[in-house]
């Protein structure tokens, strides 16, 4: 009768190979994941002035993996905004981002979403719309307004 021992040895064997491909398959993965998007980076985002409300310009810090944008938006300009932080999330398809952002201010009703497009061969400035929601929790009111928005991609130092 063969010991406990020698039957555990080529299943040892096995094992290990089996656990070291899977980790090896994994770690392929995640590299392909963590791979830099086109659209990675710091961006300016100007949305111009329209009726009473003055040109706004933000940060805008893009993380671009496959189709997934993400990112934050910090506001720069009017002074006012310089105190508001948005998330966002979107998908680009066909060279055209589909996105939504919310404001990182759980009592901030600022949200909406964004449609933009690349408009040059480089990835350096992309034009589309933004409508945001105007919300009174109070009155249960919604209202929408579009806006035109651009990106300009900062460069880097």
């Amino acid at each position: 009768m063969p010991h406990l021992i020698d039957l555990n040895i080529p299943s040892t064997i096995v094992g290990a190979a089996v656990g070291w491909g899977v980790t090896e398959g994994l770690k392929t993965l995640q590299r392909y994941r963590e791979r830099k998007g086109a659209l990675d980076g710091l961006w300016l985002q100007i949305i111009p002035a329209q009726h009473e409300r003055a040109e706004q310009r933000d940060l805008v810090t893009v993380i671009h993996r496959g189709e997934l944008i993400e990112g934050t938006v910090q506001g720069e300009s009017p002074e006012s905004r310089r105190t508001r932080r948005w998330k966002f999330t979107g998908t680009l398809r066909f060279g055209f981002i589909f996105g939504h952002f919310w404001s990182t201010n759980t009592t901030d009703t600022s949200f909406g979403t964004v449609y933009i497009r690349q408009t040059s061969n480089e990835a350096t400035s992309l034009q589309g719309t933004y409508t945001r929601l105007h919300i009174d929790p109070e009155k249960r009111l919604c209202e929408t307004a579009t806006s035109a928005v651009e990106w300009r991609r900062i460069p880097k130092h």
